[in-house]
């Protein structure tokens, strides 16, 4: 009999095991297909509770860590509450609300599922992408573009949509498409992205005519609303909360946002600007606004990467987010063993059999030693029956590989921390390659990587494509196996333990298996596919690319990376200490500014370079409002990181190698070698790309774009540029002849 005759539904049957928040084609599959597991139900019922009588917390913080289903859950919560019915007539809530098997929690979500509700579910780095202009506040332009998507107002251009906001609310929207539509002979939706420009015209006319007034007047209407529109916090919340206050009486307006760790990254702003929407909403709209979000990392853990976050901020967060649920191993191993695993029989009689004959073996043979991290076997017959053809530490443990994988940036993708298969998927894929096996063979670790193998970068893999060529099956195995471990230092990768990984039946000679793992080891690392240190074995991977990671993660200070622009921008391009003023020959001191701080010395006159991580940067209006009045000339550079990124990154590899330029191992060596003389090239490549910078710079004196420097030579044109500097701080200088070099306080 053949392993796949064991299951309730067939191995090929198409699973998603990536749950899209934008894919609403298998919606009724999702549903059927869900499994709510006892962790998951714990937390629905925390969830219901406060959703229908804490009007004081509106946040829900789901984690869980790659694959382990954050996203579908998020999904299903969406389709449970949101009111409307699936395309086919039936509620999320008649599908999912009967997979729980606790009475009170299923009466406390059909009871929340019964308030009137609308649910708005997307992934917020897809919505990011599509949106122009200041990325101040990039959570609240996420938020506002999908509030206009759902209200039926163009999401990719915010002040559009807020022109078709305010024609609605004096009933003029429609009437407006409808003339739109009559004049020009084009729907007001094929044109609206285009109506400053290629469009013009066409909205001039249809204006005028809708509105009964000359076309002249009608002009620059749309330029003008571009011009005066903004959007905050509050001026959102409250857009909300008039949404809601026209839908029938306790109506919920719910947002559910998918992958919000991975868009927060490092970007404790960003995290602000998260508790700052979600608190703003529940103020104002009184807890009926609620925000859903998922992350790979819990609330704490997120919160732990920002230390420059006070104390106050951090407690407001965990405040505003006090629901939360997270999703562990054991939830993914319930899930795939309800979803892939169910067997036609809860116990057949092939496998028991099996278990009631090797049970005792089968607990000795997967006891992992040597000082590794020990996982559970078996508990009995019913595991046995449910879990097979899979080990229970294989769950955990290719979790924890899939984790330290996606910290080493393994996968591609958008988010290179993010794998693009689920553990379902993989569970699947590891299931099929077996299924045409005999009943009583087991699956084996390294079939996991062949699960994940088209998710990896390609450079991850070479050391494995190539084996493919050169070795037996044997030092394949062990090879794919040590790779997905290579990071998870609780396994010690001893021959006893990498013989269990490779275990595939359990009447197997453990003996001459040990031995033979033992062989293929010494072979692996003969050939340098492995490293041994002590009675460890290691895959290893391109030396140059591991230094590369560690060179990546050196913290070094923002103060070092500001001083080290200075120095370029200033000292290696511009080099002048002081000016020259051409009319009198005197030299005056100024003041350097680098994002409005000043690095050194103060002085009555100043040049500040703005560079594209000012937190103002993109808004030239403010930025030439600053300088009004000012005795400094703002130079603000092109909108291009490159520069503070090699600024950076040149401190982080001259950090590293004077921290590791010791040791007695001659390639690691060498290839520090290397890297200092990269990082040389990198200090002159900066050097070429701050003088490109300073000779594209817009330049700015009293607020006012100054295009008398021109363009080209950076040293020329500030020199014009400071002429003028000089001029405006001391305007009676002409009248004098001669003075004190740099005595500037003689002239104002």
């Amino acid at each position: 009999m053949k392993i796949k005759n064991l299951f309730l539904k067939p191995l090929e049957r198409p699973i998603d095991g990536v749950i899209k928040a934008d894919d609403d084609r298998n919606l009724q599959t999702e549903l059927d297909e869900y499994v709510i597991t006892r962790d998951v139900a714990r937390g629905l019922s925390t969830l219901t509770e406060r959703y229908l009588d804490d009007r004081t917390a509106n946040g829900v913080w789901i984690s869980g860590f790659f694959g382990s289903g954050k996203s579908h859950l998020l999904k299903m919560l969406s389709l449970v509450l949101d009111g409307r019915p699936l395309a086919n007539g039936t509620r999320g809530s008649d599908i999912l609300l009967p997979k729980i098997e606790d009475e009170i929690v299923q009466a406390a979500l059909r009871k929340a599922a019964g308030v009137p509700s609308r649910s708005i579910l997307f992934n917020i780095d897809q919505k990011f992408d599509g949106i122009g202009g200041d990325h101040a506040a990039p959570i609240l332009e996420v938020f506002v573009k999908v509030m206009n998507e759902m209200q039926g107002y163009f999401g990719n251009q915010g002040y559009i949509a807020q022109f078709e906001h305010d024609l609605d609310k004096r009933e003029e929207f429609q009437p407006f498409r409808a003339t739109y539509e009559k004049v020009n002979g084009r729907t007001w939706e094929a044109d609206r992205e285009a109506v400053t420009t290629v469009r013009a015209s066409a909205f001039d006319k249809a204006y005028a005519e809708h509105f009964g007034i000359p076309i002249s007047d009608a002009r620059g209407v749309i330029k003008r609303v571009r011009e005066d529109y903004k959007v905050s916090i509050e001026s959102f919340a409250h857009r909300v909360r008039d949404y809601i206050d026209k839908q029938p009486a306790g109506f919920r307006l719910n947002f559910f946002i998918d992958e919000v760790g991975q868009f927060i990254g490092q970007d404790s702003k960003r995290m602000l600007n998260l508790q700052t929407v979600a608190e703003t909403l529940g103020t104002i709209c009184g807890g009926r606004a609620w925000v859903f979000v998922t992350s790979q990392a819990d609330l704490e853990g997120v919160l732990g990467d920002f230390r420059n976050l006070q104390a106050q901020d951090i407690s407001k967060i965990q405040g505003r987010f006090k629901t939360r649920i997270t999703l562990a191993s054991a939830d993914v191993r319930e899930v795939i063993q309800k979803r892939l695993l169910a067997k036609k029989e809860s116990e057949p009689e092939a496998l028991t059999v099996i278990w009631d004959k090797e049970k005792d073996n089968l607990q000795t043979l997967f006891r992992f030693g040597d000082q590794s991290r020990s996982y559970n076997g078996w508990r009995g017959s019913d595991e046995f029956c449910g879990l097979y053809p899979f080990h229970p530490y294989q769950f955990e443990l290719f979790q924890e590989a899939i984790t330290q994988l996606s910290k080493q940036g393994a996968f591609t993708g958008r988010h290179q921390s993010v794998g693009e298969r689920s553990m379902l998927a993989v569970f699947q894929e590891v299931a099929k390659s077996v299924r045409d096996d005999q009943i009583g063979r087991l699956a084996t670790f390294d079939h996991m990587y062949d699960g994940i193998a088209a998710s990896l970068r390609g450079d991850m893999q070479t050391s494995i494509k190539l084996a493919e060529r050169q070795l037996g099956d044997l030092q394949l195995r062990i090879l794919k196996s040590l790779f997905l471990l290579k990071w998870v230092r609780e396994f010690k990768a001893t021959p006893r333990n990498v013989a269990i990984l490779l275990i595939d039946r359990p009447d197997v000679d453990i003996r001459a298996h040990e031995q033979a793992v033992k062989e293929a080891l010494a072979m692996l690392e003969s050939q340098s596919y492995l490293q041994r240190n002590g009675g460890e074995y290691e895959f290893l991977t391109d030396a140059e690319k591991d230094i590369e990671v560690e060179i990546k993660n050196t913290e070094v200070d923002d103060s070092a990376v500001a001083k080290l622009l200075v120095d370029t921008l200033f000292s290696d391009v511009l080099r002048d200490q002081k000016i020259r003023y051409d009319a009198n020959q005197q030299d005056y001191s100024y003041a350097r500014k680098l994002d409005d701080v000043v690095m050194g010395r103060e002085a009555d006159i100043g040049l500040n370079i703005v560079t594209a991580e000012h937190p103002n940067y993109g808004q030239l209006t403010t930025l030439a409002a600053q300088n009004m009045g000012r005795h400094e000339l703002l130079a603000v550079l092109p909108a291009d990181t490159r520069l503070n990124d090699l600024a950076r990154l040149y401190l982080k590899a001259d950090k590293y190698i004077r921290q590791n330029s010791g040791g007695n191992d001659a390639s690691r060596r060498t290839i520090l070698e290397q890297r200092g003389q990269q990082n040389a090239t990198r200090r002159a490549e900066m050097i070429t790309l701050a003088n490109d910078f300073l000779s594209r710079a817009a330049l700015y004196l009293n607020g006012a774009r100054l295009e008398s420097a021109g363009h080209g030579e950076p040293r020329g044109r500030f020199s014009k540029a400071l002429q003028e500097l000089i001029e405006f701080a001391y305007p009676r200088l002409k009248l004098l002849k001669g003075g004190r070099s740099g005595s500037a306080f003689l002239y104002s």
